[in-house]
């Protein structure tokens, strides 16, 4: 029995990734979805960076400097529906606290 929240092929939107391991972490459980992977931030750190260039390396969209609360302002998205869109800036409050 598979337990996994995906379906093949979903396409999965990350919000709010730092320095993306989360997507990498999720990319490596070979799960056969379609990950498009943002931060707010323009600028990466060196972590972030070498993250991205395997992730970008592996076929995962990366995308930097989005505004998750304006997603319907941005041209990037206009055409775009996602079977599964996850917050990892909640996550992070989340757990900051604990």
């Amino acid at each position: 029995m598979n337990s996994s929240l995906f379906n093949e092929e979903d396409k999965v939107l990350l919000l709010g990734e730092g320095n993306f391991s989360f997507t990498i972490a999720l990319f490596k459980k070979n799960l056969n979805i379609n990950i498009i992977a943002t931060c707010y931030e323009a600028e990466l750190k060196k972590t972030a960076e070498s993250n991205v260039e395997f992730l970008r390396a592996n076929g995962v969209q990366v995308l930097t400097n989005i505004d998750a609360t304006k997603l319907n302002e941005s041209v990037k998205f206009e055409t775009k529906v996602f079977d599964k869109i996850i917050s990892l800036m909640i996550l992070n409050l989340i757990f900051k606290n604990c």
